[in-house]
């Protein structure tokens, strides 16, 4: 990282500020990425018509209907699509048979595992002939339990970890006699399951521009890839160095209707909570960060949160901020020598005797030529220059000291002013540097000029630690 500080000191012709730039170490390019450390997360399976959560699909919830030796002569029902809807059991016409039996049966996928479940149900075996009931099996372990002449409707909850949840309607065999039961033994309006897994997903770069050697500037594209076997894809993100620039999240939005959202979103209603496989291609606007030299990271989360990130081969130049190029600026001036004054005229001859006065005599020759006062004409540093001039400097954060990373490009903005705060214009900023190393010295770096406003900018690289001095003389 670097740091770089504005400080003021006073030039005899003038005055100047510095700024230092501390660089605290150095970018390390690497190829390979430890895998992020996986954990049981947790996610959500919303069935038919969970209040707030409604799916209108039953899910992976399967029938069976005849689970014993006698015929159930039940049929399943799934009415989740319509509203106020519920799947479950119907007896269309005759009697159950006697030691006959009908499940509902969920049971988990590979590598997921219940850890709790949320019913809202309505179940009644009540009829005549052999006892009828409608029971819960947890894990083959009888939970709930409704027999004849009883009906049940409302909520269940079990908060224990589980691997297979069944509803189940049975009919007894007292001497051999069927049951008449209720139309409908067992209706399940809702089921929100909460389910585990900690199998990680998998993040992969299948290309775009930001992926190709050279300097990028403005916008470039990167295509991104997630899967997931278990839970799906539920967030993919672009990374420069630490930076996220780019992301995309595919939760659902239970507010709106599935085919009102975003392709992708995650439809919550089966072990794969988000789509198994997800796309997408990033517009990564470069100018977000400092120019340098960046890293590329992609990564992919999944529904129970587990997250997968892959590292590009090729880092990422950017390079927005054009090199300082300073303008012309003006140049010292000298002054032309000057001819003296031509001398007077002679006096006039002395007369003859008695004779005409005679004439006056030829003027002296002209003297020759003088010496300017002053050799070299001393010329301004710019327009409205002169001593008691202004000179700040600060960074694009407005402070006098910055950190960067190794190998980024800094930028630095100035501005010269007169005594009565007028911009100097088209003036000469000398640029000095000093190293943060014992027994360094200031040394010139090259200069920079104003513009019309009398502001100046520098793009500098860190490279180590230094102080950044701008000083301004009066005169050229």
């Amino acid at each position: 990282m670097s740091s770089l500080r504005v400080s003021r000191a006073w030039s005899r012709r003038g005055r100047a500020v510095a700024a230092t730039l501390v660089a605290a170490g150095a970018l390390a390019s690497t190829t390979l990425v430890a895998p992020e450390p996986a954990h049981a997360g947790t996610y959500k399976m919303n069935n038919c018509r969970v209040p707030g959560a409604e799916t209108g699909h039953r899910g992976p919830w399967t029938y069976e209907l005849n689970a014993n030796f006698n015929p159930s002569n039940l049929v399943d029902v799934d009415t989740c699509a319509s509203p106020g809807g519920f799947f479950g059991l119907y007896l269309p016409g005759g009697p159950m048979s006697a030691n006959s039996m009908a499940n509902i049966n969920l049971f988990p996928a590979p590598d997921v595992a219940i850890t709790d479940i949320k019913a809202w149900f309505y179940a009644d075996a009540r009829g005549f002939g052999s006892p009828g009931s409608t029971i819960v099996w947890a894990d083959g372990v009888q939970h709930y339990n409704w027999s004849l002449m009883d009906a049940r409707g409302g909520f269940i909850s079990s908060h224990l970890p589980h691997a297979s949840f069944q509803f189940s309607t049975q009919c007894g065999n007292d001497a051999g006699q069927s049951c008449t039961v209720y139309a409908y033994p067992i209706r399940v309006y809702g089921v929100q399951t909460t389910l585990s897994e900690s199998l990680p997903p998998a993040a992969a770069i299948t290309g775009g521009a930001l992926t190709t050697p050279g300097p990028k500037q403005g916008v470039a594209a990167i295509a991104v890839r997630g899967t997931d076997a278990t839970s799906g894809v539920k967030k993919l993100e672009v990374l420069l160095d630490d930076t996220v620039v780019g992301t995309i999240d595919y939760a659902r939005d239970w507010a709106l209707p599935l085919p009102d959202q975003k392709a992708g979103t995650c439809a919550h209603d089966h072990w794969n909570a988000c789509p198994k496989t997800q796309t997408h291609e990033f517009a990564v606007d470069t100018t977000n960060l400092p120019d340098g030299v960046y890293a590329l990271r992609v990564r992919a989360t999944d529904a129970a949160g587990n997250a997968d990130t892959a590292l590009s081969q090729q880092s990422v130049t950017i390079d927005n901020v054009p090199d300082t190029v300073p303008p012309p600026a003006p140049t010292p001036s000298t002054a032309a020598p000057v001819a003296g004054p031509s001398g007077p005229g002679g006096p006039a001859g002395p007369g003859g005797s008695g004779g005409v006065v005679g004439a006056a005599g030829a003027g002296g020759g002209a003297g020759a030529a003088g010496a300017s006062a002053a050799g070299t004409v001393l010329t301004l540093n710019g327009v409205n220059g002169g001593p008691g001039a202004t000179v700040t400097a600060a960074f694009t954060t407005r402070r006098s000291t910055i950190r960067s990373a190794y190998g980024k490009k800094v930028l630095v903005t100035g501005e010269l002013a007169g005594p009565n705060g007028r911009a100097i214009t088209g003036a000469r900023v000398a640029v000095l540097q000093q190293d943060k190393m014992l027994g360094a010295r200031l040394v010139p770096a090259g200069q920079v000029v104003t513009d019309a406003m009398g502001r100046f900018r520098l793009v500098t690289t860190a490279t180590r630690s230094r102080t950044i001095r701008f000083g301004y003389r009066a005169y050229l």
